[in-house]
């Protein structure tokens, strides 16, 4: 026991006030808290044994006959249960004579609020204050335990507010007047942050969740939101102020905690711009502000990833297919598992140009693709990834930029773009192809008949078709065509707009014998019916005026071929090269003679399609080749490796050395491709053709005698066609020209001075 300086509560006005006596006063104990069942578990803080303050009346004694005029107590227990306060404990004092009504009061004194008070009725029997103090009457019946269901939580401001619990006697019914009155320690209110989260799922295009979150930290805090959280992106996708949720189960669970039964939430937050292949969490907070801020408890509830594996995006377009007017095919594959939540498919035809949607499907059939699901194991939805649909009645614009998307979302209207989404962006597809070519020019009595075909993505709104023939550049005649169809072309040209109907057969009506120059032919398509307006143009062909073709070649010396061209060579091989990366339509191009197949690079590289494009191309009828990329490491290494990756096709058809700058170490010594090609002929005795640049032709100078010679040229890189450029081109040390890489672009297209027999010669020297 102590001395200790207390106070007497009386209340002046609407105001608690105290004054100070001195007296002696038990040490007490209290204790309030308990624990819930959650997702968290949190160990509530238990309050050490405190002394108890009392408050008594001003009174005298006779100093004959003295009397203990000092007020005892203690606050043994004070529980929250039920957001009602539990309190037990002992008053004693001789100065409760008269003072018939006996109370418990809740007092907050950071607020200097009263929350609530109780009558006690029923006083306990305390034999042990009777026996620690016989001189106060009735201490034996002291004691009170009973149950504060008035409290007035909503007056608290803070779980840290200092509550104590006053006991006292009174001579007044509501408590009030003559009164005696002990005062605990400040009640601690338990602490702990409880929560669960019943539902986190995707439902109806909405991330839905529901649970509870139940803490005496949401005192002061009556605003309660829901925020969803990136934690891939870390940062903030959305908050929600929602009403709460009667929960009597958590009020069960949790019966320290204040309100605990209106601590449930049920929301749900749109998918649009959610990714659902990062993890993502809700986070639970009370605040008091209604936009959350300010002063606020949140419950962090553990990440979620809807998407668990393989999170790529893979897919291929296989096909882009315009042959046809008025709609285009594609088909294609991709897959992801993200398709598992996002599970509604569209193809969506952009127009990158004005950057806008054309056209969108959602597609009800996807098409199997065992090949995909062999390539991409792990990948859910690979073995149905397929996909083929005709887009029809797009308004096409030529020289437009398009775009095909393949989208997996979680909304099933529109094009899904509501939802949560993932979108894989093929390679997009310029309209500004064309092409054509000249079956027949043969003369007539008449002038000439020509037949063939012609394409272009700018015939789009051009309808009327021309031929027209030129000598030396001005116009000589012409007549309109009506195109017919040509399967073959529509196969060979898939990606150029209404390839189908491209074939043409006419007649040029002119006076030959007036003719005395070189002839070509304009094909227009046009947009007016006299051809002379709104028109697009594909130049082809040299002849003279017997039908023949000039084709540019260059003679046998070096001074000669840069200043001359238009010379008459009878028939030349037509070829195209191929790598990994290049359709098969390509290699099946019906231009095409000769197909050259990219092999090896370096000695670290083979091209994984070189025996399925090598198969195509024979089974296709072409002449054969093959060249290996110098890497720039040692010649001799990289020729060995070469040689040993095609050695079942030595002898078979030509073999190349690709001798360019990009990614070669060794660009700019003029020694490597001598030791290459004398490695390629030591092994299989083979001299290489060398294919290099115009301007580089220095650097394989020293191989002039021994291998033939591929040269790189191109008018520009918009040259998209067969038809053979009329410009000089050099062929250095070497002398004369084996082949002229003429395009490049969209295909390589080349012309070889030879015949069937030669090319073969060169591939295999003892036939």
């Amino acid at each position: 026991m102590e001395c200790k300086k207390y106070f007497k509560l009386y209340k002046s006005g609407k105001n608690w006030c105290c004054a100070a006596i001195a007296t002696v006063a038990m040490a007490t104990g209290l204790v309030l808290g308990g624990a819930a069942h959650a997702d968290t578990n949190t160990t509530s803080t238990t309050q050490q044994p405190v002394a108890a303050q009392a408050v008594t009346s001003n009174t005298t004694t006779s100093s004959a006959t003295p009397v203990d005029e000092n007020v005892y107590g203690s606050l043994d227990s004070a529980t929250v249960k039920n957001n009602n306060l539990q309190v037990a404990g002992w008053q004693a004092s001789n100065q409760a004579a008269g003072k018939d009504y006996r109370y418990v009061i809740a007092y907050d004194s950071t607020t200097k609020t009263e929350l609530g008070r109780t009558q006690v009725t029923s006083n306990v029997s305390r034999p042990d204050v009777a026996k620690a103090y016989p001189q106060v009457k009735d201490a034996q019946q002291s004691g009170y335990d009973t149950t504060m269901q008035n409290i007035n939580w909503n007056k608290v401001g803070s779980v840290n507010d200092q509550i104590s619990i006053v006991s006292r006697y009174s001579n007044a019914a509501n408590g009030e007047g003559q009164n005696i009155s002990t005062w605990s320690q400040p009640v601690q209110l338990d602490k702990g942050n409880y929560a669960c989260l019943d539902n986190f799922s995707i439902n109806n295009n909405q991330l839905q969740v529901a649970g509870w979150h139940a803490t005496n930290q949401a005192l002061g805090r009556n605003n309660h939101l829901i925020i969803l959280f990136d934690q891939t992106a870390n940062r903030e996708l959305g908050r929600k102020l929602v009403r709460t949720i009667y929960r009597p189960d958590v009020l069960k669970a949790c019966q320290q905690v204040i309100n605990a039964q209106n601590s449930g939430f049920s929301t749900s937050f749109s998918l649009a711009g959610v990714d659902l292949s990062h993890s993502l969490r809700i986070i639970d907070r009370y605040s008091n502000q209604a936009n959350g801020e300010g002063s606020y408890v949140d419950y962090w509830f553990a990440p979620k990833n809807f998407v668990t594996g393989d999170l790529a995006n893979r897919g291929s377009l296989d096909s882009f297919n315009l042959s046809k007017a008025g709609q285009i095919v594609v088909s294609g594959w991709n897959a992801t598992n993200l398709a598992n939540v996002e599970n509604n498919r569209y193809l969506i035809l952009f127009d990158q140009t004005t950057n806008q949607q054309v056209g969108s499907v959602k597609l009800t059939n996807n098409v199997a693709r065992p090949d995909v699901a062999r390539a991409v194991a792990g990948v859910a939805n690979a073995g149905q990834s397929g996909f083929n649909y005709t887009f029809s009645g797009i308004n096409l614009v030529p020289g437009h930029k398009y775009s095909v998307v393949s989208r997996y979302s979680t909304s099933s209207l529109g094009n899904g773009n509501d939802g949560a989404k993932t979108d894989y962006w093929f390679n997009s597809q310029v309209l500004n192809q064309a092409a054509n070519y000249i079956d027949s020019f043969t003369a007539t009595n008449n002038g000439f008949h020509v037949a063939g075909w012609m394409t272009s993505d700018y015939a789009i709104d051009r309808n009327n078709a021309y031929v027209i023939l030129l000598q030396n550049n001005r116009e000589v005649t012409r007549t309109r065509i009506d195109l017919t169809s040509r399967p073959d072309v529509a196969r060979a040209n898939p990606n150029i707009y209404n390839s189908l109907m491209s074939g043409f057969s006419a007649n040029l009506n002119v006076d030959r014998s007036k003719l005395n120059g070189i002839l070509s032919l304009i094909l227009r398509f046009t947009g007016s019916n006299d051809g002379n307006s709104n028109y697009t143009d594909q130049t082809i062909g040299s002849y003279d005026k017997n039908g023949n073709k000039l084709v540019p070649t260059v003679p046998n010396t070096s001074t000669a071929s840069a200043s001359q061209s238009n010379h008459y060579y009878p028939n030349p091989i037509y070829t195209v090269d191929v790598y990994s990366g290049s359709s098969d339509s390509i290699i099946n191009d019906p231009h095409a003679q000769g197909v050259i197949i990219k092999a090896t690079q370096g000695n670290y590289y083979v091209n994984p399609k070189c025996n399925h494009q090598y198969a195509l191309a024979k089974a296709a009828g072409k002449l054969l080749g093959l060249y290996h990329y110098a890497g720039g490491s040692d010649p001799v290494t990289e020729a060995n490796y070469f040689v040993s990756s095609i050695r079942n096709y030595v002898h078979t058809g030509i073999l190349v050395l690709d001798w360019e700058s990009y990614q070669n170490s060794s660009w700019g010594n003029p020694n490597w491709a001598r030791y290459f090609v004398n490695q390629v002929h030591n092994l299989t005795n083979v001299w290489p053709i060398i294919y290099v640049q115009e301007s580089a032709l220095w650097q394989v100078a020293n191989c002039a005698n021994d291998c033939g010679l591929w040269v790189a040229k191109y008018p520009s890189m918009n040259w998209h066609s067969w038809n053979v450029p009329d410009m000089s081109v050099s062929s250095g040390a070497f002398g004369h020209l084996t082949g002229w890489q003429y395009t490049g672009d969209d295909r390589d297209r080349s012309i070889f001075y030879l015949d069937s027999q030669q090319w073969m010669k060169f591939a295999n020297p003892t036939v």
